[in-house]
């Protein structure tokens, strides 16, 4: 998953691992992150049963 793709769904950077990687053979840099708080509870899959065709 990419760094922007995971802020988006409410996570946040905790830490970037700098040269922690081999790929391709270059060191590259990984970030770890984990979900904000306040954001776990309300995240919801777009298309659920929910959403469709009746719901309030």
């Amino acid at each position: 998953m990419s760094r922007r793709v995971a802020e988006k769904a409410g996570f946040v950077v905790e830490a970037t691992l700098r040269r922690r990687l081999l790929h391709r053979g270059m060191r590259v840099d990984v970030w770890v992150g984990s979900p904000l708080r306040d954001e776990a509870g309300r995240r919801t899959r777009t298309g659920s049963a929910a959403d469709g065709p009746g719901a309030a």
